[in-house]
C-alpha cells in the first residue's frame, strides 16, 4: 500500500508495509515533522534519490508530529523498521524540494 507524505512545497508517495500504515493510521500524512529522535543507526536509504545505495544515519526511535487528511493532529512514536521507513520517506520529501 502507498502512503503520501506532503507539506507546503511537495508530495512524496511511498510504498509502506501494512503495519506502518496501521500505526500511522492514515494514507495521507500532512506536514510531517520529526520532533525528536533517539539512538542512531546507519542504514541503506531506499528513497528514490539514494536508490538504496547510500548509507544514511537515521534515528532508532522517532517522535513524529503530523496531520491526517481530516487535518487532525497526531504525535506518535515509531521505532525500528517503521522509524526507518518514515525517515526515508521524509528524506525523499526534503530532497524533492531542493
Amino acid at each position: 500500500m502507498n502512503v503520501s507524505f506532503f507539506d507546503t512545497f511537495s508530495t512524496v508517495t511511498v510504498s509502506c508495509t501494512p503495519d506502518v500504515i496501521c500505526e500511522i493510521g492514515t494514507t495521507i500524512v500532512k506536514n510531517p515533522a520529526i520532533v525528536d529522535g533517539m539512538g542512531e543507526k546507519i542504514v541503506l536509504c531506499c528513497c528514490k534519490f539514494c536508490n538504496g545505495n547510500v548509507l544514511t544515519k537515521f534515528a532508532e526511535i522517532i517522535i513524529l508530529e503530523y496531520e491526517n487528511d481530516a487535518s487532525e493532529k497526531f504525535i506518535k512514536t515509531f521505532s525500528g523498521n517503521k522509524s526507518y521507513s518514515i525517515q526515508s520517506a521524509l528524506h525523499e520529501l526534503q530532497l524533492s524540494q531542493a
